[in-house]
């Protein structure tokens, strides 16, 4: 089995990123949760996770950062304002399965000066 550490971005949203977690570790081929928290005034912690406490708010570009600390090859990155179901991670991984030379999504985003630009 893919092992694979999941990225979570952090910003005002410490509910969604209790709930989140809860679900990336019930799944099996998670073992890594890696929490990038971009709000310095409220820090984090969570036992079991690996948390980053920015000084300040890197958006969305940090995730690249918290990549470099991961322990997998396999990467999964989600922002704290989107809960998805365990069928969804298995459906990525499945495809990943079929060809690791590209990105998966849950839709269509480029990075332009570190904000969001959809495509």
């Amino acid at each position: 089995m893919t092992r694979v550490s999941a990225i979570l971005l952090s910003y005002r949203r410490e509910p969604n990123v209790r709930r989140i977690i809860s679900i990336l570790r019930r799944h099996p081929a998670i073992d890594e949760i890696i929490v990038w928290n971009n709000n310095r005034d409220a820090p984090f912690v969570e036992p079991g996770v690996k948390v980053i406490n920015a000084a300040e708010n890197f958006l969305c570009i940090a995730r690249y950062g918290a990549a470099l600390l991961a322990r997998n090859d396999t990467i999964y990155c989600q922002d704290d304002d989107i809960l998805v179901p365990p069928v969804v991670l298995d459906a990525f991984l499945a495809e990943y399965a079929k060809d690791r030379g590209r990105i998966y999504g849950h839709r269509g985003k480029n990075l332009e000066a570190g904000v969001y630009g959809f495509t």
